[in-house]
Parts: C-alpha cells; structure tokens; sequence
C-alpha cells in the first residue's frame, strides 16, 4: 500500500512555509520599520515589486503588525487570479486619512479599476500600499529579489524541528533551477522529500511475497 503522503511530517508543506507561517528575514537596507518609515515619507503611497513568490505576501505580513504604531489602520485585500473578483470589496472598504489600503496582486485589477482604486484612495486621503510584479506607477518602496543567503535561513528553519532527507546540497541545487519562484522551491524539494521517505520505506519492507512462497512449499513437504 501507498502510505499518502504527510504534511504535518514534510517541512516543506504549505502548511509551514506560508506567508504567514515563514519569520520574514529582513533585508540590510530594508527593515519592516524602515520600510513603514519610507512609506511615510511618500505620503502613505508605494509598490513592492517581486516575481512570482519572491515573498511580498510575506513581507506584507511582516509590516502589518506596524500599521498601528504608526497610526494606521491595515486594510488588506489579496488579490488572486484563481478568485473571483474582488472589485466590490475595493469600493466597499471604508476608506479615511488614517487608512492603509494593502492591495497583495495590484496587476490583477484592470487599468480602469487600478485608475478607480487610485482616485479614490486620494479622495478619501487613504495612503496605498500594492504589490505586483512590474511597476505600476506608484513610489518604489522595495524590488524583493531573495538571495540564496537569504532563503537557505528559512530553509534551515524549516528543518530544524522536522527530520527530512533533503540536505543543504539538494536546497542548493533546488535554488538554481527555481529561477527566483522561491515558491516553486519549497513545492520542489516538497516532492523531493516525499520520494526520498516512500523510496526508504520500500527498502526497508520484508518481502512478503517471497516468505508466502516459501511457507506454501514447507506446507506441501510430507511430514516425517
């Protein structure tokens, strides 16, 4: 039988490298209070630019403890391209001066909405955080581009408290051939793991087979 596999025993699971779930390791030039001081200085308004899973939803994660100490309520939408549409909820979300609208997926919205969104955060005063993979015309506050330095800590992290076979060479390798997709790593060395698990199980089963074929030729042996 074909044990499924584990998340709760495979570090590499969702379930533990999510946005919310992953300590974002700061950049020199780039800690979340530093980050939420320039945003200030740009009159609440900047984009954080990354490819796909370069870890923006994770550093938004890591700046929403701070909107409070800085006088700002954090109004978070996340925009997904499997998701139906969000746009009722942007023009229903009450907005004011001391409102931070957080946008996870800015290039998911139309350039009519993003020019709505736009006009109506200045309306009501709102400052207005996005993130999205190219520039969408708003003050840059970070371009994330994760070094391997980096993503190896949260490696590191993952593995410290679960026992895997994936070791530093295979994340190594996994990195090169994510290009920069650190979400397409975790999701590698997540299949890597579980190869690695049923291929030491099926080495260390008995050969059932060949035992039953033994016990029926001793049965068919006439007894002394």
């Amino acid at each position: 039988m074909v044990v499924p596999p584990d998340r709760n025993s495979n570090p590499f699971s969702t379930c533990w490298n999510g946005p919310r779930e992953v300590t974002y390791i700061p950049l020199p030039e780039a800690s979340p209070r530093s980050l939420f001081t320039a945003l200030s200085a740009n009159a609440w308004r900047g984009q954080i630019l990354g490819r796909h899973g370069a870890g923006k939803s994770t550093l938004l994660c890591a700046l929403e403890p701070l909107a409070a100490e800085f006088g700002k309520k954090w109004k978070r939408i996340d925009l997904y391209s499997h998701e139906c549409r969000k746009d009722l909820q942007l023009l229903r979300t009450p907005l004011d001066e001391d409102t931070l609208l957080v946008i996870d997926g800015y290039e998911q919205l139309d350039v009519m909405m993003r020019r709505l969104v736009r006009w109506r955060s200045r309306w009501n005063r709102s400052g207005l955080l996005v993130t999205a993979h190219t520039d969408v015309g708003l003050p840059m506050l970070l371009k994330l581009q994760p070094d391997e330095g980096t993503i190896r800590q949260v490696f590191r992290n993952l593995v410290r408290e679960s026992p895997t076979p994936v070791d530093d060479s295979d994340f190594h390798n996994a990195f090169n051939a994510c290009n920069g997709d650190i979400r397409k790593l975790f999701s590698d060395l997540y299949d890597l793991h579980e190869r690695r698990v049923r291929q030491a199980r099926q080495a260390h089963r008995p050969n059932r087979r060949w035992e039953r074929r033994v016990v029926s030729v001793d049965d068919s042996q006439p007894l002394d």
